[in-house]
């Protein structure tokens, strides 16, 4: 049966079972998934430092150091999935890397699961201490079925006496072995065991306390059976129910460390000299501890005197971490410059503190009215609606005449002195007194101008188109009821209906000469002179005798049985009609000369008048006359 330092009391969280010949300890650290660790003690490692397949990983590790290594396979270690795995120094494996390099005494795995730190989640510590690896002492060998990380021969810090080899072995089938080869730590606290997520009590504590050694094996009687003599009586140690067997074991940890506890003889001895040989500086008596204080005082802070190492690099440090800007390859330099400035100017970049202030400051600054908050814009604003409009109030500058200009715009009639006055009251004068003029409708009937049955006009298409008029008909409404006709028919037209050509609108005009009496033939006539003229009929039987045709063609256009041809014709023909007035024409008639007046020289020997007074009224005569042609026009529609 092999030497088992620590009791199985201290293996929690786990069901374990002992081999009682080997001293194998093993495991069940996942019930559900039966995931085992098994740990060995005093028994040959498989020393893969001596495989030329294996990667010496000592020069990553050296103190407190550590490898990133990929695993071979995927490896499942307490439900969780890794394939990736950090080998320290110090005797951990990490599967997340953190809590930093393990450094530099092991800590109770129960209480970081009580003070649930998880930080140290998903770690493997065989041993936890503080270990150096120099040279070739450091190992890696993986294959598709395992990997194996070995430390052989790593001291303990401070103690290069002090040699320690074990190995940690994971299967790709989720088992786990620990080998010891030799444990012999003295100066440090060492922890050994498992952590799976902490926060819910996965872990398995195999060990915890201050030093760590591993002693020979006992070997069992070679008879086995029962024949040989008791192993409690040959070594109280051999089991954890020998009588005895705690009193054995705390002198057996005296002897092999007297600080194991403060109750081993020469515990205080021990303790001094671990404490000055851990650091000098522990008491002004250990050996060293002036150079000591002066090397703790330099590395404390290289300023303590100009020969600590790195003086002047501490020097520069300083002045850059008083000031950034002592030197463009200061560290943060270029935040510096940039945070000066932005103080100088917040508006150097749109980053700095204050941009948007400034900015909106600036902008306040060069025009009041780029925001309603700026200072100034109330005035700003009603300077600007003032220059736009002078009009926008009483009070802005020109306010008076822009009134004045205003109201002669509406109204040139507002003053005598507004442009254009006396054009505009010499047509408002023409104005009123054509609108006295027209002011009566007229109403044209046969019997006001055929006084008895019998009688005539003299013009035999006059009488002809008075004697089929059944009652008096007024021009207007026939007017507005022809043009209604003449669009709904021509929109329910199935056919496209022409545009009324030249020679539609000149036969359409020739038909109201022909109307009215007045053909070519009597306008010759008239210009001869003849005594055989007729009379012409008088404007009010004209009137009845357009009518009259009016109502002749509404009626051919509402039979449908014109082509679009013949509507664009008697389109024309209407167009003629509706718009015609009798005695228009006379602004165009030359006056046969006669003795109308005598004729009277009125300027004789005088100055013709001020052009301007002719202008103006000439201008006024030429407005008003056209204005009287539109009213006309638009009595008739």
């Amino acid at each position: 049966m092999a030497l088992w330092l620590w009791p199985l009391s201290q293996v929690s969280n786990a069901q374990t079972t002992v081999d009682p010949v080997t001293g194998q300890v093993s495991i069940v650290i996942d019930p559900v998934t039966g995931q085992t660790l098994t740990v060995t003690q005093n028994q040959p490692l498989d020393e893969i430092k001596n495989d030329p397949t294996a990667t010496n990983v000592s020069p990553w590790l050296g103190d407190d150091g550590s490898m990133n290594i990929t695993l071979p396979f995927t490896f499942t270690y307490y439900g969780e999935e890794f394939t990736n795995i950090i080998m320290m120094s110090n005797g951990v494996l990490s599967f997340t890397g953190q809590g930093g390099s393990y450094c530099c005494n092991g800590e109770d795995i129960s209480m970081l699961a009580d003070n649930n730190q998880t930080n140290h989640n998903y770690i493997i510590a065989a041993a936890w201490s503080d270990l150096f690896t120099p040279g070739e002492n450091a190992y890696y060998l993986g294959t598709s079925e395992s990997a194996t990380f070995g430390w052989y021969g790593v001291f303990e810090y401070y103690d290069p006496n002090n040699l320690n080899s074990f190995e940690i072995e994971l299967y790709s089938m989720g088992s786990i072995d620990i080998r010891y080869g030799g444990i012999d730590i003295t100066g440090h606290t060492v922890s050994a065991g498992l952590t799976g997520d902490l926060s819910q009590d996965e872990f398995v504590d195999l060990y915890y306390g201050n030093g760590f050694n591993l002693g020979t094996p006992i070997n069992p009687d070679p008879g086995g059976g029962g024949g040989g003599p008791d192993p409690c009586d040959l070594d109280p140690l051999s089991s954890p129910s020998c009588p005895g067997y705690q009193q054995a074991y705390y002198n057996q940890q005296c002897s092999i460390n007297p600080l194991y506890d403060v109750g081993c003889p020469g515990y205080q001895q021990a303790y001094h000299n671990q404490q000055c040989t851990a650091n000098p500086l522990y008491a002004t008596d250990c050996p060293g501890y002036q150079q000591a204080y002066y090397n703790q005082q330099c590395s404390m802070d290289p300023l303590y005197d100009i020969g600590c190492n790195g003086y002047a690099q501490a020097y520069y440090n300083q002045q850059c971490s008083i000031s950034p800007l002592y030197d463009p390859g200061c560290s943060g330099y270029q935040q510096a410059y940039y945070n000066q400035q932005c103080q100088l100017d917040a508006l150097y970049d749109a980053g700095c503190p204050g941009y948007a202030q400034a900015y909106y400051n600036q902008q306040c600054s060069a025009n009041p009215l780029y925001d309603a908050g700026c200072n100034g814009y109330a005035q700003a604003y009603y300077n600007q609606q003032c220059s736009n409009n002078a009009l926008y109030d009483s009070g802005c500058p020109g306010y008076t005449e822009a009134v004045f200009q205003q109201n002669c715009t509406a109204n040139q009639l507002f003053n005598p002195q507004c442009p254009g006055f006396s054009v505009a009251m010499a047509l408002k004068i023409a104005q009123e007194q054509q609108e006295e003029m027209f002011s009566q409708d007229l109403t044209i009937s046969p019997a006001a101008y055929v006084e008895e049955p019998g009688d005539t006009t003299g013009d035999p298409v006059l009488d002809q188109l008075l004697s089929i008029l059944p009652e008096p008909i007024e021009l207007a409404s026939i007017q507005d009821e022809i043009v209604q006709t003449v669009m709904v028919e021509e929109v329910a037209a199935s056919e496209p209906v022409e545009e009324p050509t030249p020679e539609d609108e000149a036969a359409a005009e020739e038909m109201l000469d022909e109307l009215v009496g007045e053909s070519s033939d009597e306008s010759e006539s008239t210009e001869e002179g003849s005594s055989e003229e007729k009379e012409k009929p008088s404007a009010e039987k004209q009137k009845a005798a357009v009518a009259a045709k009016i109502a002749e063609l509404k009626k051919e256009l509402a039979s449908g049985s014109m082509s679009a041809k013949e509507v664009a014709a008697v389109q024309a023909q209407l167009a003629v009609l509706i718009s015609f007035v009798p005695g228009f024409d006379q602004y165009y008639i030359v006056i046969p000369d006669s003795p109308f007046y005598q004729q009277e020289q009125v300027y004789q020997n005088q100055q013709l008048p001020q052009n301007k007074d002719a202008l103006r009224f000439g201008l006024a005569s030429e407005l008003k006359h056209d204005e009287m042609v539109q009213m006309q026009y638009n009595r008739r529609q």
